[in-house]
């Protein structure tokens, strides 16, 4: 699966809202956004990771740490739905 582009509608008791188009990662161990899980997807989050991108904050623990190294490891072995 890809990232693919996605619109939100929500309903209030008035009327409905559209968003613009919002962009959907389907899972986040495809770091590089290819769409299937190979080795270049643990690069380039550990190209993330040491430029101190938020994007590597893998855990949402809130900053950096080995954690979410780990964190991310772990989800890139479990594969993708």
């Amino acid at each position: 699966m890809t990232p693919s582009d996605l619109q939100d509608a929500r309903m209030d008791d008035c009327d409905e809202i559209t968003s613009s188009p919002a962009r959907l990662i389907p899972c986040r161990a495809d770091a590089d956004c290819s769409g299937v899980l190979s080795v270049s997807d643990i690069f380039s989050f550990l190209n993330q990771w040491f430029a101190g991108e938020d994007a590597a904050d893998f855990d949402a623990s809130g900053g950096l740490s080995v954690g979410d190294i780990f964190a991310f490891l772990n989800a890139w072995f479990a594969g993708c739905p």
